[in-house]
């Protein structure tokens, strides 16, 4: 049996430095020699083989960790990679963790994610996308009951 390719990027990495990276970094660029803002970069999808590239132009926030991409899966090898460089947006799953009829998931789930995004700061809980209608409600709230719960830094254990 042999495993799903891996679907990666709409361009190449090489292409993408060749055409967008520099108007990424001009734009960034601007932004960093007139303000003290913090750079949200939002993209979606299996970003991973460019974050070292946005971490070169100055992006300071990625949104969202999408948690069903590719290398964005692993928060843990982000976090160990990229988390001195990067703040992390995001990481709870809308399709597979909110929109579950078991809200007794999601609280385990966003107390996983703050305990690998979160680890010695650097992470904004989120979810991965627009909170659709077939999310029920009730784990919408037991998702911030959680954060609560499990965000607050120092993070407990």
């Amino acid at each position: 049996m042999t495993s799903a390719p891996r679907l990666g990027l709409l361009m190449s990495p090489a292409m993408y430095r060749r055409i967008l990276k520099p108007i990424h970094a001009d734009l960034i660029a601007f932004i960093k020699e007139r303000t003290t803002a913090a750079v949200v970069f939002h993209t979606d999808g299996d970003v991973y083989d460019l974050l070292g590239d946005f971490i070169e132009i100055g992006v300071d926030v990625l949104n969202p960790v999408q948690a069903s991409a590719g290398g964005m899966s692993d928060f843990a090898g982000l976090k160990r990679r990229f988390g001195d460089s990067l703040v992390f947006c995001g990481g709870i799953d809308t399709h597979r963790v909110l929109a579950e009829r078991d809200a007794r998931r999601g609280p385990r789930e966003v107390k996983r994610v703050i305990e690998t995004l979160g680890a010695g700061g650097g992470y904004m809980l989120g979810a991965v996308h627009t909170v659709m209608g077939d999310v029920p409600p009730e784990n919408v709230l037991a998702m911030v009951d959680a954060v609560e719960e499990f965000g607050r830094y120092p993070l407990r254990d």
